[in-house]
């Protein structure tokens, strides 16, 4: 289980939480509610599991709310967190859900990024990545691949 204990630099965070939940337990809406939380979108139920997307007004009230939901012995698993701000336009994230990265898969990434390994027509090879990083090749494709497949998943649950 992985718990709120990244630093987000705002007041406000959102999180995106998967819940194992029993139907004798009071409702997530009415937990999300108590805790100064409230939902930003629809419910998505996907192989029985409810994903929840939740803003909270801090991040106390957030771990506050996954406490209350883990007291009622669910398992919630925390999926993404994002710090956001508040727009003309609407609500804005601030920041990526690099949180979600080991700090070895974040160094990793941003080498690969800097090197232009995700350019089309780039040259650089995870031999360079490594080189670079002064770690084995292997060791810089497993961590590149687990940052690419946290990042991805990531994003896949909050478009599909």
């Amino acid at each position: 289980m992985t718990y709120l204990d990244t630093d987000v630099r705002t007041d406000t965070s959102q999180i995106i939480v998967s819940v194992e939940y029993s139907s004798d337990n009071p409702s997530i809406r009415q937990l999300i509610e108590q805790f100064s939380c409230y939902p930003v979108e629809l419910v998505v139920v996907q192989d029985g599991v409810e994903r929840w997307q939740v803003r909270g007004e801090s991040n106390v009230d957030l771990r506050k709310l996954i406490e209350a939901i883990e007291g009622y012995e669910n398992s919630v698993e925390l999926l993404s967190r994002t710090g956001v701000r508040e727009s003309e336009t609407g609500i804005v994230p601030i920041a990526p859900p690099t949180d979600l990265l080991t700090t070895k898969q974040r160094e990793t990434l941003h080498k690969a990024f800097t090197l232009g390994y995700y350019s089309s027509d780039s040259e650089t090879t995870i031999e360079k990545i490594g080189k670079e990083l002064d770690v084995h090749p292997t060791t810089a494709w497993e961590h590149l691949k687990k940052a690419e497949n946290k990042l991805i998943n990531n994003y896949c649950s909050l478009v599909f």
